[in-house]
């Protein structure tokens, strides 16, 4: 028997709580999109790169291989470098793609049926601020649609970074002593030539291991490394 689509959207917010997996969240991803008349999502998260500029990592997606990259084009190209909190202030953005689309970053999106995206800024307590992005060939959404969507968005993005935490914390052996120790300056207000001179080696060194310790922490900056490190209980 056919589930209404009413009853559907209903339990979608607790099966958000209670996925235990990306692939989980990731059907989930695709369960809304359907039912809401777009074939596409992704999330995508604003992060630091090495030298502290604003880059984009998307998280979860069913985009068509290469388009993630063009959408944090786009992102970075209106932000600037500054936060994802300045993107869309005031609510959700409508992006829509035209064939006379003069930008060719949007003009690829339209090549690959992506004709109307909404754009939702997300921001977590420790995980700072994304974009989830619901995207098709459909025509403007309703304002209940609009609430809908940014709250599963929400969810998702909540959900899916205490997956990572959770998988980071059981990882969290992986971090070297050195990349410890560079961590544990930080929480002291150090600044990486400052620990470089304490432990005898260049910035440069002493980047990398911060680099390598946001990595696998899945931390956005070095604070958030600290912070996370903080709560697992790897350094004190």
């Amino acid at each position: 028997m056919k589930v209404p689509e009413a009853l559907d959207e209903a339990v979608i917010p607790q099966q958000i709580r209670l996925a235990e997996s990306k692939g989980d969240l990731a059907e989930i991803c695709l369960r809304v999109c359907r039912l809401n008349g777009f074939s596409n999502y992704c999330l995508i998260r604003q992060v630091e790169d090495s030298s502290g500029a604003a880059d984009w990592v998307a998280l979860l997606d069913n985009w068509p291989a290469g388009l993630t990259d063009v959408l944090a084009t786009l992102l970075s190209e209106q932000l600037a470098g500054r936060p994802a909190s300045q993107l869309i202030a005031a609510g959700p953005r409508c992006l829509t793609a035209s064939e006379q689309e003069e930008n060719p970053l949007v003009s690829q999106l339209f090549a690959s049926g992506l004709k109307y995206s909404l754009l939702f800024r997300l921001h977590r307590a420790g995980s700072g601020d994304a974009v989830m992005c619901f995207s098709g060939d459909r025509h403007g959404a309703s304002e209940m649609e609009l609430m809908s969507l940014q709250f599963y968005a929400m969810l998702v993005y909540d959900r899916l970074m205490m997956l990572t935490e959770a998988e980071e914390t059981r990882r969290g052996g992986e971090l070297s002593p050195r990349e410890l120790e560079c961590l544990r300056w930080i929480a002291k207000g150090k600044t990486s030539s400052e620990i470089g001179i304490i432990l005898s080696l260049s910035e440069n060194t002493i980047n990398n291991y911060i680099v390598n310790a946001c990595r696998k922490m899945g931390a956005v900056n070095r604070l958030h490394a600290v912070y996370l490190s903080l709560k697992r209980g790897l350094i004190s």
